[in-house]
């Protein structure tokens, strides 16, 4: 029998003011700078830049996507977490931006949280 954590991925995309998605994912495709990064189950841990493109990834339910401008990516430990600063929408009200600082605090609080995993080498406080 396999193990269902070994063939999906938790996927969480949050933006400073929701969650927007919160799912077992099968695949992820993110936009980073040299290109689209796929992310399976077991990937190794990893942190990028989020680029302008659309997050996508596989769920039971099916395939969906998120058009976004920039971010930052955090994978490790079975879970894939994407913190959206700025999305791409039609609707300008719905477009935000955050500063490094405040992304950094984001991410801090969603550690605190136990959502995002440290990255290894890092301390637990």
């Amino acid at each position: 029998m396999t193990d269902e954590n070994s063939v999906t991925i938790h996927l969480l995309i949050v933006t400073p003011e929701e969650i927007l998605v919160d799912a077992t994912a099968f695949w992820v495709q993110v936009p980073v700078a040299d290109g689209m990064l796929g992310i399976w189950p077991e990937h190794d841990a990893l942190i990028s830049s989020v680029e302008q493109g659309e997050v996508s990834y596989s769920a039971v339910d099916g395939e969906h996507s998120l058009p976004v401008v920039r971010g930052t990516l955090r994978v490790g430990h079975g879970s894939c977490a994407v913190l959206i600063s700025e999305m791409a929408s039609s609707e300008p009200a719905a477009m935000f931006v955050l500063k490094d600082d405040q992304l950094d605090a984001f991410e801090e609080q969603l550690e605190q949280l136990q959502i995002l995993p440290k990255p290894e080498g890092e301390e637990v406080s």
